[in-house]
């Protein structure tokens, strides 16, 4: 493991030192650096360093992991083979949660508040006993084969602070819950990716210094939810809290157990397996669901959503990965099928735009877009997002092709294949305000971790208005330095190549 140390105040760059010594401290190798991200665990050595603090709570239950080899004819037996994971729930907070990893091996997960059992067994005997008695048919463990196992306590901590000047926390060196909702590792993953694009464009001077500033104040917030819902699942589940079992609230903690669980098993028993898990619940696990619209990181021009708009794409929010049509450069002739994310593949350091049109636009509204978005300092990829073509489709899909080919975009189209209530599933449908008609304008701005920085709505008879689009980059320029404003500009030559 490294140890970590400053270089000193001494130090103009503020770099940092990363010493790595081999485990007979015989040798060290020492690394100079200008940021250190800790992602180094629950004990971080970077958090230490920081001086930042974990509040929070510890839970009493023990988790004991291992893996079991069933024979699969027993699996089938017994009933087993029928879902790929099962949850058994006993008296006290006991749970004993199983999935299928591949073929014939499970992973046990048992959860108890018998802190005199929080040292592993390496019995094999002891272990079926355990896990058998909280099975409905305990025969199924009778030729299980059973794997080490592994003791763990886990907690309910947040990090005070996930920067302190170039030092950061990212996973559970910053945050740490319990397994309920299966939110540890993709909020880890999150982290590092808001993190690590931000690092990536101050380094390469797209960006200001300040905008790091950014990861908290979008993170944070994300972190305490997956805070609040897990320990609200941990305790409704495992019926953890006072130790009192006749307390008031104890018996209204069992009493919302069991209506939870039964509420699960008659949606298992009534609902279609193609509605399970629902489709919001799933973008929560996932992490598809979550927005940074009040980080104050982003810029839009939009009212207030009302409340019945809840499928309504605004700042902040997951560009929706939507099929469509789109027509490259390299291939003039022919349209191909993708989904949004799929044809920007936006994670690298570079802003795109996307200008949207109910109809093709003329060539100087594109020049004038492109120039103005270039000259404030957006060092991005352009995109036209057109809703309806000039051409009728899908019969003659393959024909159809830009007014101005030689402009430096690609033509995006919604997919007719995919429909909405209403009409065709298309990005403007779902950018619309309230009352707007189908001659939808606009344009908005993708950040390289696929988030939406910036959206504008604009007159359906003058396209990206320049002084509209530089007051509002402007804006985000200001407040936290995410663009460095440029003065370049691109323009076409009469052959109709362009030129910087």
């Amino acid at each position: 493991m490294p140890s970590l140390s400053s270089l000193g105040s001494n130090n103009s760059e503020g770099s940092y030192s990363l010493t790595q010594r081999t485990s007979s401290c015989v040798s060290a190798t020492i690394f100079r650096v200008k940021y250190v991200v800790g992602a180094d665990g629950t004990r971080s050595q970077v958090r230490d360093v920081m001086g930042a603090k974990m509040i929070g709570k510890g839970y009493p239950q023990v988790f004991h992991v291992t893996d079991v080899a069933i024979p699969e004819e027993e699996v089938q037996a017994k009933g087993f083979g029928n879902h790929q994971g099962h949850v058994f729930l006993a008296p006290r907070g006991e749970l004993l949660l199983m999935f299928r990893i591949q073929d014939c091996m499970w992973r046990f997960f048992h959860c108890a508040r018998d802190t005199a059992t929080s040292q592993p067994s390496s019995e094999a005997e002891s272990m079926r006993e355990k896990f058998g008695r909280l099975l409905p048919t305990a025969e199924v463990m009778e030729n299980a084969h059973f794997g080490e196992e592994a003791c763990f306590q886990v907690s309910c901590k947040l990090a005070d602070t996930f920067q302190r000047g170039r030092l950061f926390l990212v996973g559970d060196a910053a945050h740490t819950h319990s397994p309920a909702g299966g939110q540890g590792m993709n909020t880890g993953i999150q982290d590092a990716l808001n993190l690590s694009w931000k690092i990536a464009a101050v380094l390469k001077g797209e960006s200001s210094e300040q905008w790091l500033e950014s990861y908290e104040l979008e993170r944070r917030p994300v972190a305490e939810w997956v805070l609040r819902t897990s320990d609200a699942a941990f305790y409704t589940v495992t019926g953890a809290g006072s130790g009192d079992a006749d307390s008031v609230k104890s018996r209204m903690r069992s009493l919302l157990r069991w209506l939870v669980m039964a509420g699960i098993v008659l949606a298992l028993r009534v609902l279609p397996s193609r509605m399970l898990p629902p489709p919001f619940i799933l973008d929560c696990l996932y992490g598809l669901s979550i927005a940074y619209r009040s980080s104050g990181t982003v810029a839009s021009a939009d009212a207030p959503c009302p409340w019945w708009r809840t499928n309504r794409v605004r700042a902040g929010d997951r560009l929706p990965d939507l099929p469509c049509l789109a027509l490259f450069p390299s291939n003039r002739h022919r349209f191909m099928k993708m989904s949004l994310l799929q044809i920007m593949h936006p994670f690298s350091t570079s802003h795109q735009i996307v200008l949207i049109s109910w109809r093709m636009p003329q060539r100087a509204a594109l020049q004038t877009a492109v120039d103005t978005f270039i000259s404030c300092g957006v060092p991005s990829r352009v995109w036209l997002y057109v809703t309806t073509l000039p051409r009728a489709w899908p019969n003659e899909i393959s024909a159809v092709q830009p007014h101005e080919p030689d402009l430096p975009v690609t033509l995006l189209t919604p997919d007719p294949a995919v429909s909405m209530v209403g009409g065709v599933l298309s990005l403007s449908a779902l950018l619309q305000p309230t009352g707007a008609t189908s001659k939808y304008a606009g344009w908005l701005m993708v950040r390289p971790d696929g988030y939406i920085s910036a959206v504008h709505h604009d007159d359906a008879q003058q396209l990206w208005d320049p002084s509209e689009v530089t007051k509002m980059l402007h804006n985000l320029e200001g407040t936290y330095g995410m663009l460095k404003p440029t003065m370049q500009s691109i323009s076409l030559r009469d052959d109709g190549e362009s030129i910087r």
